[in-house]
């Protein structure tokens, strides 16, 4: 994805947290669309910043993000979320990790 310094500033003005999580994201790349992700509050307004959109995120959906969409990636993805114990936490959560993403 390799977000420059001012798009992040764009997306997130000066919050140095939020820029330090979505740098790193984009650096090393997390293993699920939705888990890459910030959150600040400016002005009693919550901001949502994520690197592949919200719709996984708010749709419950766990896939492997682009770096993480091959067969090792994907193994990945379902060795965190059983670590993690998402499916128990959040019962409605889906995992499409089967195949090959194209986001």
């Amino acid at each position: 994805m390799a977000m420059s310094e001012h798009d992040i500033a764009d997306l997130i003005g000066s919050d140095p947290a939020a820029m330090r999580i979505l740098r790193a994201a984009d650096t090393l790349g997390l293993p699920e669309t939705a888990t890459c992700v910030a959150v600040t509050l400016r002005a009693g307004t919550v901001h949502l910043v994520t690197c592949h959109g919200p719709d996984d995120l708010t749709g419950l959906l766990v896939r492997p993000s682009p770096a993480f969409d091959t067969e090792d990636g994907r193994a990945a993805v379902l060795r965190r979320a059983g670590e993690k114990g998402w499916i128990e936490r959040w019962p409605g959560l889906r995992l499409a990790v089967g195949q090959r993403h194209h986001i």
